[in-house]
């Protein structure tokens, strides 16, 4: 997840937006499953069955999804820590995350299904 960790700990501030969720739907692990998405910010996540992904700036870490919209993940490189926030499909089948990443309480991030 994460143009995340890019925009989180670069110089680029990304202001929170508050959004209505009727219009998107909660993603699925089905969604995920060997696919990846492409976050603003040129950061590629990979996303497996299994429950894991490899970020392609934080690396390796593990996500599963809560309920309605929540999401929770780790990361290899920061043991113990839980980052969580709503992650969504919308319409246009881009993906919305808001929630916490390494170095940020609050981002706001749009990403798509890639081939990378």
């Amino acid at each position: 997840m994460r143009v995340l960790m890019s925009l989180a700990t670069g110089s680029l501030a990304v202001p929170f937006v508050s959004l209505s969720h009727a219009w998107a739907r909660p993603i699925t692990q089905a969604d995920l499953d060997h696919k990846s998405i492409c976050w603003q910010g040129d950061v590629v996540e990979r996303y497996t069955a299994d429950g894991k992904f490899i970020s392609s700036t934080e690396g390796p870490g593990t996500w599963r999804i809560g309920d309605k919209l929540s999401w929770f993940w780790t990361l290899d490189k920061y043991p113990g820590v839980t980052f969580s926030g709503d992650e969504w499909m919308n319409d246009d089948g881009t993906v919305t995350y808001v929630g916490s990443v390494p170095g940020n309480d609050q981002i706001n991030v749009t990403g798509e299904f890639c081939n990378r």
